[in-house]
């Protein structure tokens, strides 16, 4: 799920659960692409990119920062989920376990070590307009030194 962006960069964020299997599925390869179809306008976003998971131990301040405003922005019942058992470990069915769903809710000041702030650094944008039957690719190019970057545009069949 979409968080925000990345303190007014290019980049976008959603967060995941430490013990899940996208983390190490990441760790193993971090490029990715991520599909957005809007039915009403019949657009298509496909977008290229590389993923980073911002952990508890991550050194980078400046991703820290972003990782805990992004806690304290959760709702205490999407903090409580951190604290659930191991995602998609076995579960009895007849046992009642519900109180173990109902954690106290961590405080929004410090984030729990299971969770991860994961940043979506974009390289491609693939836009498929099937209204009119349009494409346009948006690759980034990375600029020497401070890190900046600008955007080519190239339209192409669909």
């Amino acid at each position: 799920v979409f968080r925000d962006w990345l303190n007014n960069t290019d980049r976008f964020t959603f967060i995941t659960d430490i013990r899940s299997n996208k983390v190490s599925e990441v760790k193993e390869n971090p490029y990715a692409e991520i599909a957005w179809w809007f039915p009403q306008t019949r657009d298509q976003f496909r977008i290229s990119a590389k993923l980073d998971i911002i952990t508890s131990s991550t050194k980078d301040e400046a991703l820290q920062a972003a990782r805990q405003q992004t806690w304290s922005r959760l709702k205490d019942a999407a903090r409580q989920q951190f604290l659930w058992p191991h995602p998609a470990e076995p579960r009895q069915e007849a046992v009642d376990d519900s109180n173990i769903f109902c954690p106290e809710p961590p405080s929004p000041d410090s984030p729990v070590d299971t969770f991860c702030l994961v940043v979506v650094d974009v390289d491609q944008v693939d836009h498929l307009c099937l209204k009119g039957n349009k494409r346009w690719l948006y690759t980034r190019q990375q600029a020497e030194g401070e890190g900046l970057c600008s955007w080519t545009k190239q339209y192409v069949n669909p």
